[in-house]
């Protein structure tokens, strides 16, 4: 679902999405167990849980800004 989000908000401002699975790498894992599915830009934390489209698409666009 968390992908499904950034990909919708992808077709409305267009960026760089990059997937990375948590659950290959132990330090990730380790740092954002309970916070899966996470949204980061840089290494800034941009949401997580449950995911909030507006949140991340107005940090998106801030960020591009």
């Amino acid at each position: 679902k968390g992908q499904a989000i950034l990909e919708e908000i992808q077709q409305e401002v267009s960026y760089n999405l990059e997937v990375i699975d948590i659950y290959k790498d132990d330090e990730l894992l380790e740092k954002y167990q309970l916070m899966i599915p996470v949204v980061c830009i840089g290494d800034e934390e941009i949401d997580f849980g449950q995911l909030s489209k507006k949140k991340i698409q107005v940090a998106i666009e801030n960020k591009l800004a």
